[in-house]
């Protein structure tokens, strides 16, 4: 039976869930052996620009922390079954007047503005999350993904009693040739207000022995492969979610009250990434890059925070078979 590359399981299964750490396990008669895996991940943008509401605030910085425990059970002859849970962490940071340079372009009436440190944005953003997926294949050509995801997504308070939400997605595989799978299908979120049903629709293409590419959404890449430990990839992701928000985070600077409403992330970035699979139980991956696009929407308020400018960022992510 043919084993389909994980590439093509992660265009649906990523967008389905919103996890950003989770990568699904590649389906092959050793993965079969092995128990959970333990997946983590830490990722931080430089200083931004947003925009909203008339006002513009600056040295605005993200920091995200990913942690997913996944474990694949093989059923009948070639489908597996995957079980995960995952905790996401979102912190918003801006910078206090007194970090900043002497010769900074602020004018003095701005760094003493009384808003200077206050943003419309909650100080943090977090879920978790319980999923599981089964994959099976019909025949040498065809094979097809479910999945369904359940999990509570909120700002600060609330985790596990707010903002629980469904999210589900069926991936449709074939196998054109040897060296190209396409896939397609469909995703929902019941959270969400611009992404609540989605088409998916991708291609993995092995280009030769080295070079590999891969179109789809949330993530397109060009990979190289410099050996079978070592991979470097050029890839661009999009990763958000939608978080239920108990508290106006910064009372008065919105048109209206931003209490009890629905918050949603949208972010896009582009980086060179580097895998190292040091073994069968250990590897690990760096990014570097830029975010392009970065966009909070406070889903029927009429409010929305956007990215004015680009700003870099890094990631590092590592994961323990067990």
């Amino acid at each position: 039976m043919r084993a389909f590359p994980p590439v093509t399981l992660l265009l649906g299964i990523c967008l389905a869930c919103s996890l950003t750490a989770a990568k699904p396990v590649p389906v092959e008669k050793e993965a079969d052996k092995r128990g959970p895996v333990l997946t983590s991940e830490l990722i931080g943008s430089g200083d931004a620009e947003m925009n909203g509401g008339g006002l513009e605030y600056r040295y605005v910085g993200f920091y995200q922390a990913n942690w997913t425990l996944a474990q694949t059970i093989p059923i009948q002859e070639a489908s597996t079954l995957t079980f995960s849970l995952g905790y996401n962490l979102g912190l918003r940071h801006i910078d206090e007047p007194s970090d900043l340079d002497d010769d900074d372009d602020w004018p003095e009436f701005t760094k003493n503005h009384p808003y200077w440190n206050n943003i419309p944005l909650p100080k943090k953003l977090q879920s978790l999350v319980g999923s599981f997926e089964y994959f099976h294949p019909l025949d040498e050509k065809w094979a097809f993904s479910a999945s369904l995801c359940q999990g509570s997504y909120v700002t600060s308070k609330g985790l596990l009693s707010d903002g629980w939400g469904t999210s589900a997605s069926i991936v449709a595989m074939y196998a054109w040739s040897p060296d190209i799978n396409l896939a397609f299908g469909a995703a929902y979120d019941s959270l969400s207000h611009d992404y609540r049903l989605v088409p998916i629709i991708g291609i993995a293409w092995n280009l030769s022995e080295k070079w590999s590419l891969s179109i789809g959404f949330p993530s397109t890449a060009l990979s190289y492969k410099l050996s079978k430990k070592y991979w470097m990839s050029l890839e661009a992701t999009g990763s958000g979610g939608t978080y239920f928000v108990k508290d106006d985070p910064a009372p008065g600077l919105a048109p209206r009250s931003l209490a009890d409403s629905m918050l949603e992330n949208t972010e896009v970035r582009l980086g060179y990434r580097f895998d190292w699979h040091i073994n069968r139980t250990f590897s690990v991956s760096a990014t570097s890059g830029y975010v392009l696009y970065r966009e909070f929407k406070y889903i029927g308020r009429d409010f929305k925070l956007k990215s004015g400018n680009i700003s870099s960022f890094g990631a590092i992510s590592g994961s323990i078979s067990f």
